[in-house]
């Protein structure tokens, strides 16, 4: 069987989450936010990578950050890369 780390969220937190998993910016916070709910529901890092499709040691990493840094770790971060360009065409 299958070790369960429990996750514990005081109302607060469990209302703010919800709200995240709703209406954040962006599907990578959505997706992390719900990732925290299932953990505190009971769910084990298995069955959450299976509903996410992801693989389970980014659902434990997920985890970790959330113990850390709570809400600073569902924020998107900036991405390395090239910047879009926008290019607005004069007439």
């Amino acid at each position: 069987m299958p070790r369960i780390v429990s996750i514990h969220l005081n109302p607060v937190e469990q209302k703010q989450l919800i709200d995240l998993t709703k209406h954040a910016a962006h599907w990578r916070e959505r997706q992390r936010a719900q990732t925290i709910l299932w953990l505190s529901e009971g769910k084990t890092v298995a069955e959450v990578a299976k509903l996410q499709s992801r693989i389970p040691e980014t659902i434990r990493l997920q985890r970790r950050h959330w113990q850390l840094y709570q809400f600073e770790s569902i924020q998107e971060g900036h991405r390395s890369g090239r910047p879009s360009v926008l290019t607005i065409a004069l007439n």
